[in-house]
Parts: C-alpha cells; structure tokens; sequence
C-alpha cells in the first residue's frame, strides 16, 4: 500500500518542516523504454515504480580503463516497485542496498521494496543536510523572493552535503569494498541529490574525467513534489524549479568547496572518505576493466 502525504498546511507542517524540502523530491520521468543497445551509460533500467535506477557502468576510468557494468548502480526511492519491476531488479542480483533517506522521509515515502527471495544487506546511511528544513520555513513564510536565492541554497548544499557527510560517504565506500558486497545499489527520494553526489565521488575515485562524473549527474530526471501535498499553494513556482532539476554548477560547487578546504580531491579522499592508495587500488580492480578494442 502506497504511503499518502497528509495534505495541506496545517498538521503537515511540522513533519514536513523536519525533512526540508529536497528531500521531498521525487523522480518524475515516466516508465522508461529500453535503449535497443546493451550497456549504454546512463540508460535507465525501465521500471514503473522507479525512474532514476542507473548502472554506472560504461564511463572512462583512470588508465585507459572503463567502469564495469554490473557492480554499482544509483537509484531514486525504492519504495513503489511494482511486482514487474521487483522481477527485472532481481535480475541484478544486489547483495547490498544503501538508502540515503533520513527516518522521516521512509515513514511518508514508505519502505523500499526488494525482491524478497534474495539475501540482500540493507544500510541505512541517512544524509539530512543542516539547512533544508530552514529554507523550506523561509519558503513558505515568503522570505524568499527571487529563484536565485534558492538557486544559491542549492549551490550551498550540495557544498555542504559534500563535506558535512562525508562519514556516510565514508560508509558507502567500505560498503562497496565489502566481500560480497556488490553488486550494490544506493539510492536517495529522486536519486540525484545526495545520491548524485555519492555517485560523482565513486566516479572520482577511480579516475573519471569531469565530464563523464558531469554526464552521470546531468541523466537524472527532473523531480517533482508529492501531488497530493498543499503545503506549497501559493508560491511561485519559479522559486522552487532551481530544486526540481540538475544543474552541473551545483556539483562543480561541491567540488570546489573540497578543493577549498582540504586542497585537492586527493587530499579529501584520503582525510575524509578514508580512500589511501590501497584502498584506490582495490577501488579500480573492483570497478574498472579494460575498454574492449
């Protein structure tokens, strides 16, 4: 049964003000269609309840190398799979789901569903970024009166996310080098916030140049709201499309902020997500292969 969002201002508010409002954000894209072509980057596998579950397989590496398919995919909320889609899921055979979502936002999106006849380890790494809950308030009290500011709420959060959770960043990692822990999923409510940037630094980590990491990032689908929530009558629509999409200087922000602060991505690997070099050879043997000539 499908989790409904309470409806209207007045007793949603409160849950809703504890969330923050990207994290209210789901994938909007309809069903997608098969490509025709096997293997092609960033092609969506096509799912009814899920809009956003991508391989990250198929981008350049370091070394002439490749991402392998089949090893780490990113998702939008797992919680709608139809009974269809948990069979073309079961096809991937994930030993390890991590979910970014905060508590909040599984008891109004709902739990996710998992093909129950596979043994998967499940990890909750919850990311709730300081000031989401601060701006949605300011939002709704009519403080913010131009599309630029959230824009630059935006630009700051993606900054923030990125250094403020780099421990759960950290955990996602290790998860992916644990024995038998892949193939892993991890996925965030639209899958392209937090699990954008997770995927942008997985993709790092074994050397893919930016425009590839900036390829990965920009496939995601334009986000919506919840339908059936009223919090937001009223307000102007243009203030809130800075959040519904993808903007590639959201992610260059976060990577200038790492670079700003710990004076290269090298340096925050290692400091922050615990990423020495024998964890980047390890990192590369698991994740890349050879581009087939």
């Amino acid at each position: 049964m499908q989790t409904r969002f309470p409806r209207g201002r007045g007793p949603a508010l409160p849950r809703l003000a504890a969330i923050g409002i990207v994290s209210l954000l789901w994938a909007c894209s309809g069903p997608s269609e098969p490509s025709g072509r096997a293997n092609v980057p960033d092609a969506p596998l096509p799912l009814a309840g899920a809009h956003n579950l991508r391989d990250l397989g198929g981008h350049p590496a370091a070394d002439g190398l490749r991402i392998k398919h089949g090893v780490v995919y990113r998702s939008d909320a797992l919680s709608h799979l139809t009974d269809a889609d948990l069979r073309r899921v079961a096809d991937l055979g994930l030993r390890t789901v991590v979910d970014f979502r905060i508590d909040q936002e599984i008891e109004l999106e709902g739990p996710y569903r998992l093909p129950e006849e596979q043994d998967i380890r499940r990890v909750s790494l919850p990311i709730h970024p300081a000031d989401s809950a601060g701006y949605l308030q300011r939002l709704l009290a009519g403080q913010v009166e131009e599309a630029a500011e959230t824009t630059e709420y935006m630009t700051d959060l993606y900054a923030t996310v990125a250094l403020d959770h780099a421990r759960e960043y950290r955990a996602l990692v290790d998860a992916v080098l644990e024995p038998d822990g892949t193939p892993l999923l991890f996925h965030c409510t639209a899958g392209k916030d937090q699990a954008g940037i997770a995927s942008a630094l997985l993709l790092r980590l074994v050397g893919a140049p930016m425009e590839a990491i900036e390829a990965n990032y920009l496939a995601s689908p334009a986000a919506r709201l919840p339908e059936d929530v009223e919090l937001f009558d009223g307000i102007d629509p243009a203030l809130l499309e800075p959040m519904l999409g993808v903007d590639v200087a959201y992610l260059r922000a976060a990577f200038a902020k790492i670079d700003l602060v710990y004076g290269s991505f090298d340096a925050y690997a290692e400091t922050a997500l615990g990423v020495d070099a024998e964890k980047r050879r390890r990192l590369m043997r698991l994740l890349t292969e050879p581009i087939e000539g």
